[in-house]
């Protein structure tokens, strides 16, 4: 097997995500093989491991990039945004799950109920530490501008989660009913979190 340049190496990289994505969000992690994306990407499949141990590694190298993109526009969005905190509140959820839904990949986690294999505990204790639902810089920012009220991140990042969990149970819920459901309990979110806040309404007349 022939070595790569650092250029080569770059491009390949790229190219595995790019592939990858594509991959796993049109049949999912588990019926997608190693086989297939180094095919897809040109290199050999013992070229593969030169990047990445396994498809899951590369799977989930590929989710934290989708999340971490979901979560700065989200947080872009959400500091340009300049109505009440009930709405502010109301718009970041309800945007989140929109642009959740739009990601292939994203999508298949937290509404598909994908196939997770079981990653090593200390990478899924990072991945948490910069997860999807940690809108922290956000929660601070509207906290000192008295946009929502003081409460504990850890509490808010936990609403945060579990709405976003939700759609995991779309069936049990009801399909018929289910973005009636997610838009009401993202305004019953935002009234808990504005009720009370030192400005800006609390929640719509």
């Amino acid at each position: 097997m022939r070595g790569f340049s650092e250029a080569e190496k770059e491009q390949i990289r790229q190219k595995l995500f790019e592939v990858g994505c594509e991959l796993f969000g049109t049949y999912g992690l588990k019926k997608t093989g190693i086989r297939e994306i180094a095919r897809a990407v040109g290199i050999s499949q013992g070229a593969f491991y030169l990047f990445f141990p396994s498809k899951e590694a590369l799977y989930f190298a590929i989710l934290e990039r989708e999340e971490e993109k979901i979560k700065t526009r989200l947080l872009e969005t959400a500091m340009k945004e300049e109505s009440s905190g009930f709405e502010r509140v109301k718009n970041l959820l309800l945007e989140g799950l929109k642009l959740v839904y739009e990601n292939k990949i994203v999508r298949r986690l937290y509404m598909e109920k994908e196939y997770m294999p079981k990653f090593p505990l200390e990478l899924l204790e990072n991945h948490n530490k910069r997860d999807l639902y940690d809108l922290t810089p956000l929660v601070d920012a509207w906290a000192r501008e008295g946009i929502i009220r003081p409460e504990k991140p850890e509490l808010i990042a936990g609403m945060i989660r579990a709405f976003f969990l939700l759609p995991i149970h779309q069936r049990e819920i009801g399909k018929d009913v289910f973005s009636e459901t997610m838009e009401k309990l993202a305004e019953s979110i935002a009234l808990y979190l504005t009720t009370g806040a030192e400005k800006g309404e609390a929640h719509r007349d």
